[in-house]
């Protein structure tokens, strides 16, 4: 049976993290299992060599290949878009947008706004998927509301 799979390329830092999980007593079974498949398939072992010296099956092998980080970009964009994602996400919307009731970013208003004005194509996943990697919540940005004690009751 011919050897269809490729052997996967990992970087040295990706090396070192997916040794340092390969060894780990804390973290999930899964986790290690993954570290292990991608650090034999990093020396040229075939998928049966793989599943045979770890005993389990294929499949395992096929998923965890899959889930081995590929060297792409961890937020997938450019340094440049991120910036400008983060610095629009920040600053309130346009006055036209204001006037129609609009107090902050949505990330499906955001993207479409980037995409006609600022010629940046970026889905509105991503733009969640920055919020969230650099801790912003457009629609906390507001201050919050004091409520008075009601009627009848008193506070200590």
């Amino acid at each position: 049976m011919p050897n269809r799979v490729r052997a996967l390329v990992v970087r040295d830092q990706d090396r070192a993290e997916l040794e340092r999980r390969a060894r780990s007593k804390s973290a999930p079974a899964r986790v290690v299992q993954r570290a292990r498949i991608a650090l034999s398939s990093a020396q040229g072992l075939t998928g049966p060599q793989i599943a045979e010296r770890r005993r389990y099956g294929r499949a395992w092998d096929r998923r965890a290949r899959r889930r081995v980080p590929s060297g792409r970009p961890g937020l997938g964009a450019d340094p440049e878009v991120i910036a400008q994602v983060l610095a629009d996400t920040v600053t309130p919307p346009l006055e036209g947008l204001q006037a129609q009731g609009v107090t902050h970013w949505s990330a499906r208003r955001l993207a479409d706004w980037l995409g006609r004005h600022r010629g940046i194509t970026i889905s509105h996943d991503r733009i969640v998927t920055l919020w969230r990697k650099f801790c912003l919540q457009p629609h906390r940005v507001e201050g919050f509301v004091l409520h008075r004690p009601r009627a009848g009751r008193q506070d200590p």
